[in-house]
């Protein structure tokens, strides 16, 4: 059954990443958004304006959810009771520090 949720979980990572990049490509023309820009929108390019907010957030998620507790994971940092922001500092001190070892 967990291979099953894992198969699921990946189609629905992937099916959002596809309508986000959509969602991007649809928007192109409207970019950079202005306050002028934005009180225009059609309902058309609302809807798409929305569309890319919630895939977005999904995708931010996601990343605080699996992505930034594997790699502390595998850095043997300590992450469960860390705010994101603390999470954040740590993976990017540590990828800081990969940086200045000389490779073997």
């Amino acid at each position: 059954m967990r291979i099953y949720n894992e198969q699921i979980d990946f189609l629905k990572r992937k099916f959002s990443a596809y309508h986000l990049c959509r969602a991007l490509t649809l928007l192109d023309p409207i970019m950079p958004m202005t306050g002028e820009t934005f009180e225009h929108l059609s309902d058309d390019q609302v809807q798409t304006v929305d569309q890319f907010i919630l895939r977005f957030t999904k995708l931010q998620d996601a990343m605080g959810n699996h992505l930034f507790p594997s790699i502390l994971q595998y850095l043997q940092e300590q992450y469960e009771e860390r705010p994101m922001l603390d999470k954040l500092n740590a993976s990017d001190k540590r990828f800081k520090e990969s940086l200045k070892k000389p490779s073997p």
